[in-house]
């Protein structure tokens, strides 16, 4: 029978917990998933094996913490706040580049988190939400924009939304996964001129 985590953690509890979820990071993008052991991700940590369980009933648990955090880097900075203010064209510049710097430093990590989804429900519908956050912020984006005639009007934001941030996603994986030969810069400029072009928005000076 597993020890669950009070749901009041004292901040010595906290920081125990919150260096569990680091050392766990690194030992499932060192070792990948099967091959992580309990162990391990505690001897990291800095504490005992069975203090794990204090924390976590489970390797899987520990897991779905990390990659909770790993969609809030994917996400990038300020989030929400991107779709606020100044050029479209540049945010989207923007949020390509954060995406794919995040998933350049964690390709390991997502590969293994679409292992993991294969055989657990959790993180299946976990990797869904994440890809659902994307879209859903895409969408709001292109709403915005036809409301204040940037767009098409006739663009359905839904359609378009699942597209690009499929094609991106895609792109992504191809490249850092797969083993693509792709440079930083030139794939964010084109990643950006294929939204531009597919929303009919003007090109930023910023964008090569």
């Amino acid at each position: 029978m597993s020890v669950r985590v009070s749901t009041e953690l004292t901040s010595r509890g906290r920081r125990s917990r919150a260096a569990l979820v680091t050392a766990a990071r690194t030992v499932f993008e060192r070792d990948g998933f099967q091959n992580a052991r309990i162990t391990d991700i505690s001897k990291l940590a800095g504490m005992a094996h069975g203090s794990f369980y204090t924390y976590f009933s489970s390797k899987e648990e520990v897991f779905h913490e990390v990659v909770k955090g790993l969609l809030v880097e994917l996400m990038g900075e300020g989030g929400e706040r991107s779709e606020d203010g100044g050029d479209p064209v540049a945010r989207i510049e923007r949020a390509n580049r954060s995406y794919l710097e995040a998933y350049a430093r964690h390709a390991r990590l997502l590969r293994t988190w679409e292992e993991v989804a294969t055989f657990s429900d959790d993180l299946a519908a976990l990797l869904r939400v994440g890809q659902l956050q994307f879209v859903n912020r895409a969408e709001r984006t292109m709403r915005n924009l036809q409301r204040n005639g940037r767009i098409d009007p006739h663009l359905d934001p839904h359609y378009a939304a699942n597209a690009l941030t499929a094609m991106v996603g895609g792109f992504a994986r191809n490249w850092l996964i797969g083993g693509e030969d792709f440079e930083l810069d030139r794939a964010v400029s084109q990643l950006t001129r294929l939204w531009k072009n597919a929303l009919g928005l003007d090109e930023p000076k910023s964008v090569q």
